[in-house]
């Protein structure tokens, strides 16, 4: 399957153009970090994670997000991360431009701009997120995302229910009224309700803790507007 039949694929499933390209990317750079020699190296969250959980039903994203697990930073060692992506017959991936320094509100990371073409000629492009799992005593979770090109999917690390949600709650703490992830707050809800499932206890508290701190930032929120 070639990029044109991957986008075309996905935009019959009402995605729009853009969209399509985007999935399409991500599909290629999470098989290629699966059959990669660095796959152990990298755990995957954010946007890609969520649409994965919730079957495509939320949070279409058009870039990638992950961590390096013991493997550097520095811009050598992510260029050398790329190169050991092109390890799919049919596709190539190439960094475009200079790597980005990222430091907002609570994050510290890097970003690279990608170009992915296929035998066919057709180019697509994506951004990859990059930052550092610094917590290495949480266990990242085995799993395995669906990609449109074979039915074994791709295999890889994920951040865990537990850690998305206490991130998300973390960033809610620290900024309440002043962050900008607006987003978190409904992936915060449904991912307590894969807690509700588990029983898992302690998250569902967390989640209860939350909706307090979103109450007391839209009154502040309301006093200031009123001041």
């Amino acid at each position: 399957m070639n990029l044109r039949e991957m986008m075309d694929l996905y935009y019959e499933e009402d995605l729009t153009r853009e969209l399509a390209a985007a999935r399409a990317c991500q599909d290629i750079i999470l098989k290629a970090i699966s059959e990669g020699p660095l796959n152990r190296n990298v755990t995957i969250k954010g946007g890609v994670v969520m649409r994965s959980l919730t079957h495509n039903n939320r949070r279409a994203t058009r870039d990638i997000d992950l961590d390096f697990i013991h493997y550097s930073l520095d811009d050598g060692s992510i260029k050398l991360f790329v190169e050991k992506l092109n390890c799919l017959p049919d596709f190539s991936i190439v960094i475009e431009g200079e790597i980005e320094e990222l430091k907002h509100e609570d994050y510290h990371g890097k970003r690279i701009k990608v170009a992915i073409a296929d035998e066919q000629g057709t180019v697509v492009r994506s951004k990859i997120d990059i930052g550092v799992h610094k917590h290495l005593n949480l266990e990242q979770n085995e799993y395995c995302f669906d990609v449109c090109m074979d039915d074994e999917g791709a295999s890889l690390l994920k951040n865990t229910v537990e850690q998305s949600f206490t991130e998300k709650l973390r960033s809610l703490l620290v900024f309440g009224p002043n962050s900008r992830r607006y987003k978190d707050v409904y992936d915060m809800y449904y991912l307590k309700g894969v807690a509700d499932k588990r029983e898992n206890f302690p998250l569902m508290q967390m989640w209860r803790s939350a909706k307090q701190i979103s109450w007391i930032c839209r009154l502040r929120t309301k006093a200031l507007t009123v001041s």
